[in-house]
């Protein structure tokens, strides 16, 4: 990967950006999309709530990682860096500190696969908005079926 930690960060930060904003925005609108709250808007909505708040921990897991690479980006040994960057998560308690740092590109690939991953929560969130607009019972349907 020729991406610099710096290019990561501010790829990490829009994808954060991104669920941080839409996951809201989804949330706070799908009540008012149906006329009636019977028990299928109530399951949808608990399971678009559930999928909201998995893409907002990814969101604020991708901001920690943006600021990570940021912080390798501004050392000038990125072998230091790495090693910085692990000694900053064991005193978070956030990973044990381990015997062999990991490489800046194995890192890359696994925040990469953090933003898959958020990617597809959002997607599911999406999808279950739809639901909740488009089945009959919706303000779209005038509440018949």
């Amino acid at each position: 990967m020729t991406s610099s930690p710096l290019e990561i960060a501010g790829h990490l930060r829009r994808n954060a950006l991104w669920g941080g904003i839409l996951v809201p925005i989804l949330l706070a609108v799908a009540p008012f999309l149906r006329e009636t709250h019977d028990l299928l808007f109530f399951i949808l909505w608990t399971a678009l709530l559930v999928c909201g708040l998995l893409a907002l921990v990814t969101s604020a897991h991708l901001l920690l990682d943006a600021a990570l690479f940021k912080l390798i980006a501004a050392t000038p040994d990125e072998r230091k860096a790495l090693e910085e960057v692990d000694t900053v998560l064991s005193r978070a308690g956030l990973r044990a500190l381990a015997e062999t740092t990991r490489s800046l590109p194995e890192r890359i690939a696994g925040s990469l696969r953090l933003v898959n991953r958020q990617r597809l929560v959002l997607g599911v969130c999406v999808l279950l908005f739809l639901a909740l607009a488009f089945l009959p019972g919706t303000i779209l349907h005038g509440g018949r079926f």
